[in-house]
């Protein structure tokens, strides 16, 4: 299929390799490409991107312990958890802001802004208004 595989192994030991020649060469070329720079960069991206939300949802989201009877119950626990989580990396991407908490200070400083603009924008807008009405 001409995919090429980036994988980490653990540290096993030797290996025998009699009458394995195709998995050798395989394992040999996954190490040899490990070492080059491309796969530290996509380890670096596995680490920042998945690693991350994993953590998040395991250690921040207390999914690590779950106080659910059945392995039903707790799969359905851990979907709405991760869907909630991605929910707020769509947030983060769309609005600048990933918690509703988040979004609504940012609605509120758009507002502020808004605000100070307009009152210092209203003298002018008079005194526009007014010149206007005296030239007609």
């Amino acid at each position: 299929m001409g995919i090429r595989s980036y994988i980490s192994e653990p540290d096993r030991g030797r290996r025998k390799w009699k009458g394995k020649k195709k998995e050798q060469k395989a394992v040999y070329g996954n190490r040899s490409r490990m070492k080059r720079q491309k796969a530290k960069g996509l380890h670096r991206k596995r680490a920042e991107i998945l690693e991350r939300s994993f953590a998040h949802l395991l250690d921040s989201g207390g999914m690590r312990r779950a106080l659910l009877r059945g392995q039903e119950n707790i799969w359905k626990r851990y979907l709405i958890h991760a869907c909630a989580f991605n929910l707020s990396l769509v947030m983060r991407q769309m609005y600048r802001a990933g918690t509703p908490r988040g979004l609504e200070a940012l609605i509120r400083l758009f507002l502020r802004h808004l605000f100070a603009f307009l009152c210092s924008a209203r003298p002018r807008l008079l005194s526009s208004a007014g010149e206007s009405a005296l030239s007609a």
